[in-house]
C-alpha cells in the first residue's frame, strides 16, 4: 500500500463528494425534522379530507334520492374514489415511522374507532362494486350498505379527530365532532355535485348543502348550551366546535352565490369547502402544537432518531410528487367536457 510522505497534505475529496455533502447539509440543517413530519402528516390528512370527503358525502347523500339520481351521483365519483384513500394510509404511515414513541398511545386509544372505520371502508368498497355488478334484486341492499359504510366512516373519522383534539380523553365534544364531520362531508359532497352533476341532482345538491348548514348550526347550539349547562366541555373544545360549525356558513353562502349565477361559478362552493377544511385542520394543528399527544407528549419527544428521520423524509419527498401527479392526471383525464346526466 502506498504511504504518504511525512508533512504531505491529505488530498482533497472529489468535487462530487463535496457537492453531495453540501446538499445534505443544506437540505436538513435548517429543517426541524419532527415538525416537518408533523406538517406532512397534517397536509396528508387535509388532502384526504378533501378528496375522500366528497365521495363520503355523496355516499351519505345517496340515501335521499331515487335510484336513477343515485346512479348519476355515484357516476361522478367512479374514477376517483378508490385512490383517494391513499392519503389516509400515508398519514397513518407517517405517524408510525416518524413518531414511534407515540404510536402506542395514539393507536391504542383509537383501536376501536379504527376497527369500525375499516369495517365501514370494506362495506363501501364491496357495495360500490356489487351494486353495479351483482344481482339487480340486491342493488337496493348494496345501496344501503354504501350509505351505511359512508356514514360510519365519516362519523368514525370525526370521533377520532375529537379524541385527538382532547388528548384522547372522552368528553361530549368527541361525539359532537363525529356529528360535525358527517355534516361537513355532506357539505362537500353537495358542492361536488354542484360542480359535476346536472338537472335534478344539482338542484337537490343545493338543498343538501343548506341541510348540512342547519346540522352544523344545531351542533353549535348544543355545544354552547352544554357549556352554559356546566357539562364537560372545555373552553377550547367550545371554540373548536363553534369554529368548525360556523365555518359551514362560508360554503353555504357560496352555494347561494353559485345558484344565482349558473354554471360559470359552479366551482365556487367546492373551493369554499376546501377553505373550510383547511381552516379546521390548521386550527386543530395550532391547538395541539407542540404536542403529538395533546398535553402528554410533544412532537420532539415522540420522534424517531435523526438519522432515521432524514432517511424517511427524503423518501417522503420523493413519493409525494408521484402521488400528487397521479391524482392530478386522474382528474384531468376524467373531468370530461360536460356534466354528468341527472338521471331524470
Amino acid at each position: 500500500m502506498r504511504q504518504r510522505a511525512p508533512g504531505t497534505a491529505r488530498p482533497n475529496p472529489p468535487l462530487s463528494a463535496n457537492i453531495d455533502n453540501q446538499l445534505r447539509t443544506t437540505m436538513f440543517s435548517d429543517i426541524s425534522l419532527p415538525e416537518a413530519f408533523a406538517f406532512l402528516t397534517a397536509l396528508s390528512l387535509l388532502i384526504y379530507m378533501v378528496l375522500d370527503g366528497f365521495d363520503l358525502g355523496i355516499g351519505i347523500l345517496s340515501a335521499f334520492v331515487h335510484e336513477k339520481e343515485r346512479d348519476a351521483m355515484i357516476l361522478t365519483i367512479a374514477p376517483f374514489w378508490d385512490a383517494n384513500e391513499t392519503w389516509l394510509i400515508l398519514a397513518a404511515g407517517l405517524v408510525l415511522v416518524a413518531f414511534p414513541q407515540a404510536q402506542g398511545i395514539i393507536f391504542g386509544a383509537l383501536y376501536l374507532p379504527t376497527a369500525i372505520l375499516l369495517v365501514g371502508i370494506l362495506f363501501r368498497g364491496a357495495a360500490f362494486d356489487f351494486r353495479a355488478k351483482g344481482s339487480p334484486k340486491l342493488k337496493r341492499l348494496w345501496d344501503m350498505a354504501f350509505f351505511g359504510g359512508s356514514l360510519t366512516v365519516a362519523a368514525a373519522q370525526g370521533y377520532m379527530l375529537g379524541l385527538f383534539a382532547t388528548g384522547f380523553e372522552q368528553s361530549p365534544f368527541v361525539y359532537l365532532a363525529a356529528f360535525l364531520a358527517v355534516a361537513a362531508y355532506g357539505m362537500i359532497g353537495a358542492a361536488w355535485l354542484i360542480l359535476r352533476a346536472g338537472g335534478s341532482v344539482r338542484r337537490k345538491a343545493f338543498r343538501f348543502g343548506f341541510y348540512s348548514m342547519a346540522a352544523g348550526l344545531a351542533a353549535i347550539l348544543i355545544d354552547i348550551a352544554a357549556q352554559h349547562g356546566n357539562m364537560a366541555f372545555t373552553p377550547t373544545e367550545v371554540a373548536l366546535g363553534a369554529a368548525g360549525g360556523l365555518a359551514l356558513i362560508l360554503p353555504i353562502a357560496l352555494h347561494g352565490f353559485c345558484a344565482k349565477r349558473g354554471n360559470r361559478f359552479a366551482w365556487v362552493p367546492f373551493a369554499g369547502c376546501v377553505v373550510l377544511f383547511a381552516a379546521v385542520v390548521s386550527g386543530l394543528a395550532v391547538h395541539c402544537y407542540p404536542y403529538v399527544v395533546y398535553g402528554r407528549m410533544t412532537i420532539r419527544e415522540a420522534a424517531a432518531d435523526e438519522a432515521s428521520l432524514q432517511f424517511m423524509f427524503a423518501g417522503a419527498l420523493a413519493a409525494l410528487p408521484l402521488i400528487i401527479l397521479y391524482h392530478v392526471a386522474a382528474h384531468v383525464i376524467f373531468r370530461g367536457g360536460r356534466r354528468i346526466p341527472s338521471g331524470e
